[in-house]
């Protein structure tokens, strides 16, 4: 069976070696790529969240102080970021809604409630693709106080990303087919170069077989088979050894066997025909 091959064993080894890496790396690759562009998102939007902040608190735009230059700015980043901006209070009761959907609602959020505490924090909504930002309002007390004096949420569409790891994926998916090929290839030289030290020692067992050599080759560049073709010639000799002796042994046999009979043979042609010393002789053979 294939499966019982080493040739194919160390394709599918060096094969997998290849494939499986890429393979792994290419969901830890998008999701890296994800995570950086949302926090790298984050960060572009909590500044623009702290230049509101700066502006409303100098302005007193949450005690409803008007500010147009605040207002086109609101509209500005609304647009750009195709999101909206929403403020609100310390009581988180929404001032400005870039929508005016909500103006004078509270809002009851997890994350509105944290940033009220003094946090930043971020929110990527999966569905809709959408970054929403929860960053507080402060108010420089002094030089080593801070108050939070209300809530500034910006969302931001993100559905570009969404499109971008679609594109990205499919790129992963060209270079592993890619990587498969030139694995598949590496692997199939690196069986056929791991195995040629093996295909030889075949070949020279081989011709021992056909008797036209009586002994492997002294050297092989892979220690494994020289290790291999030693202890086999080593076999070899002590075959050739022990054959040599049983010849020897036979021969030896044989020659003790023949050399009374060939006497006795001398003794009976040189007495023939019989007579009365032929009778003799064979009367001390019987003995014999």
């Amino acid at each position: 069976m294939i499966f019982k091959s080493i040739r194919f064993r160390i394709f599918l080894i060096v094969f997998l070696v290849g494939i499986i890496p890429t393979t792994a790396l290419i969901p830890t690759f998008l999701w890296a790529y994800e995570t950086i562009s949302i926090r790298s998102s984050f960060q572009e939007v909590s500044t623009r969240a702290q230049v509101f902040s700066n502006e409303v608190v100098s302005s007193g735009y949450l005690i409803g102080y008007p500010n147009q230059n605040l207002e086109n700015q609101i509209d500005a980043v609304t647009e750009y970021y195709n999101g909206r901006v929403m403020m609100m209070d310390s009581s988180l009761r929404v001032v400005r809604d870039s929508y005016n959907a909500d103006i004078g609602k509270t809002v009851v959020w997890g994350n509105c409630i944290k940033a009220i505490k003094g946090e930043s924090l971020y929110y990527f909504d999966e569905k809709t693709g959408d970054l929403i930002v929860s960053s507080p309002i402060l108010y420089r007390v002094d030089d080593a106080q801070e108050e939070v004096v209300g809530v500034i949420v910006i969302s931001r569409a993100m559905g570009y990303l969404s499109q971008n790891i679609n594109r990205l994926t499919n790129y992963c998916v060209l270079a592993e087919i890619i990587v498969a090929a030139v694995a598949m290839v590496v692997a199939l030289l690196a069986s056929l170069a791991l195995l040629r030290p093996f295909k030889k020692l075949d070949s020279s067992l081989d011709d021992i077989v056909k008797e036209h050599e009586n002994r492997l080759p002294d050297k092989y560049r892979a220690k494994e088979v020289q290790r291999i073709a030693d202890k086999t010639n080593s076999v070899i000799d002590r075959l050739k050894a022990i054959d040599e002796s049983r010849q020897e042994f036979v021969s030896n046999v044989s020659h003790e066997l023949k050399t009374p009979i060939t006497i006795i043979r001398g003794y009976n042609d040189a007495l023939w025909p019989p007579s009365q010393s032929y009778f003799g002789y064979l009367t001390f053979t019987v003995d014999e």
